[in-house]
């Protein structure tokens, strides 16, 4: 039935169709035509079908069920209806910035189930932000792609975020396999080391954190190292560990997430007297575990079954990674409970035409931005930075977990991209933050 409570629409006054011509098919069904492309939200024939379809392709009808479901787009609500039969007793919130489909499902009289909530209009944005905030990979975050072709120009960032989420998605569906297949070659790596418990026992109680990207705003930020190991604990992703072994410079910890064999480059050093500790997933392939010639501890990351399960065999609390090696550090980060955490190489962007650190293993092919693929977003120094769709999804992240720990003071080095809620901080003023 209706839940007429669970709804929060911008607009209830009578729908302007505009551009938007409701059809109804043979077999009685309606759908609407978008009259600008020519498409259509919902099959013409039998959109009950094709919503079934559309919610089983999302990987959610395995009889594995998140957490939460929000689904951006809810054009007539077929698919809303069959994401709710597919996973009962799931929460689910839709997002939709035009109200009309919505307002239009309701002169249609279209039945909404009780556990959906929707929300329509300006305040979807909002209400989205709020959910992304709470979101983690044990929640799942649907698309309908023909909605996204009614956002309006000025809509641009909410775009931004749902291209970005789909990007994110299709790179877990991509290396799923893989991972599976890491996991189950690492047991003996996984059972065998120590855990994350167990190197935030070695650390103590740090005051501050610095993690360590390997954007190009990590060259100039390498002489200071050093200097702030001495008051801060210092996680660097694992392709910073040749820029700074090269420079006779050394973290107090590698982190390493990814799961493909290329990432062996990064840690294949040669003969090192020494080398840091290694953080890693225990989906990471186990070449490159095999070829580490330091301290090795496990860490779990949240959103998979498998993963989730054995870490609560070990007593272990699994941590959100956002995708990219430099969240799963800032997890790490959270979890110390510093007051402070300070980015440096964090540039998620091109910046001087560059993606990565000098002497990082890919920095030679990385310098052209792939075509089509180029956004403009504000950068530290008041300027503008030239970014990707992948490396911008990223940096929302971050600045969703700024969001979620307000007792944690951020600060963001460099000239990348400007991170919302990071204080902006000169490399020569570091030392004095870290010593206050």
């Amino acid at each position: 039935m209706q839940n007429r409570k669970n709804i929060v629409s911008a607009k209830s006054t009578k729908m302007v169709l505009d551009e938007l011509q409701p059809i109804q098919g043979r077999l009685g069904f309606w759908t609407l035509l978008n009259c600008r492309t020519g498409r259509y939200l919902h099959s013409r024939v039998n959109p009950e079908a094709e919503a079934e379809q559309w919610v089983a392709a999302q990987g959610e009808g395995d009889g594995k069920k998140p957490r939460r479901i929000a689904i951006y787009g809810f054009g007539l609500g077929y698919h809303v209806a069959a994401a709710a039969r597919f996973c009962p007793g799931v929460a689910i919130s839709v997002f939709d910035l035009d109200y009309r489909p919505f307002d239009l499902s309701m002169q249609l009289n279209l039945l909404l189930p009780s556990s959906v909530s929707v929300y329509t209009g300006e305040r979807a944005e909002a209400a989205l932000l709020q959910w992304l905030d709470k979101y983690t990979e044990a929640d799942a975050f649907w698309v309908h792609r023909p909605s996204l072709d009614l956002l309006q120009d000025r809509h641009v960032r909410v775009r931004q975020i749902l291209e970005g989420l789909l990007s994110l998605r299709q790179s877990y569906q991509r290396f799923g396999a893989q991972m599976w297949e890491n996991w189950l070659q690492n047991e003996p790596y996984r059972n065998g080391d120590l855990a994350l418990s167990d190197y935030l026992t070695r650390v103590g109680n740090p005051t501050a954190v610095v993690v360590l990207g390997t954007g190009p705003s990590l060259d100039p930020a390498i002489p200071y190292i050093n200097r702030w190991r001495e008051k801060a604990l210092v996680l660097a992703a694992g392709s910073a560990l040749k820029p700074l072994i090269r420079h006779g410079k050394r973290s107090d910890a590698v982190v390493i997430s990814d799961p493909q064999h290329y990432v062996l480059q990064q840690v294949d050093v040669g003969d090192q007297p020494s080398l840091p500790p290694l953080l890693y997933l225990p989906t990471v392939h186990p070449a490159v575990l095999q070829a580490y010639g330091g301290e090795r501890f496990v860490v779990a990351q949240d959103g998979m079954d498998y993963v989730a399960d054995w870490a609560k065999s070990r007593g272990e609390v699994p941590v959100l990674t956002g995708g990219s090696v430099l969240t799963l550090a800032l997890g790490v980060a959270l979890r110390t409970k510093a007051r402070k955490v300070l980015f440096a190489g964090a540039d998620f962007a091109y910046t001087h035409g560059r993606r990565h650190a000098a002497h990082s293993h890919n920095y030679d092919w990385d310098a052209t931005i792939p075509i089509g693929e180029s956004r403009t977003v504000e950068a530290n120094d008041g300027g503008f930075a030239v970014t990707t769709q992948a490396l911008d999804t990223f940096r929302l992240f971050v600045e969703g977990a700024i969001r979620r720990n307000p007792e944690v003071t951020f600060f963001n080095t460099g000239t990348g991209a400007k991170i919302e809620g990071a204080k902006w901080l000169p490399f020569d003023q570091v030392e004095n933050e870290l010593s206050a």
